[in-house]
């Protein structure tokens, strides 16, 4: 998806793991961790479903791209499986002379 905004703008909202731009998120707070980086985190969903992911990759060092990768530990109540690794990168693009 292109989300229209600057890059660091937009990765903040997401290596924050607050998720303030998704209305199912209710609540998400950091389990372990230092207060920036790798840890831990336990999201809780509008539907009570409450998950606990943690970040094992944070990656800033390329100019026009951000990465963060995900780990799944646990859901309550549980899910139909029982592991998932996600990747999430965001791209600088351009459209006309100058980057979006």
């Amino acid at each position: 998806a292109v989300v229209p905004g600057e890059l660091n703008a937009v990765w903040n909202l997401i290596k924050g793991m607050n998720f303030k731009f998704s209305k199912s998120v209710s609540q998400c707070r950091r389990e372990e961790g230092e207060d920036t980086g790798l840890g831990q985190f336990s999201i809780a969903y509008v539907d009570n479903t409450v998950q606990t992911l943690r970040i094992t990759e944070l990656s800033e060092r390329l100019p026009n791209k951000r990465s963060i990768g995900l780990e799944f530990v646990s859901s309550d109540p549980p899910l139909g499986y029982s592991a998932r690794m996600d990747h999430i990168v965001v791209s600088a693009v351009t459209h006309g002379s100058s980057p979006q």
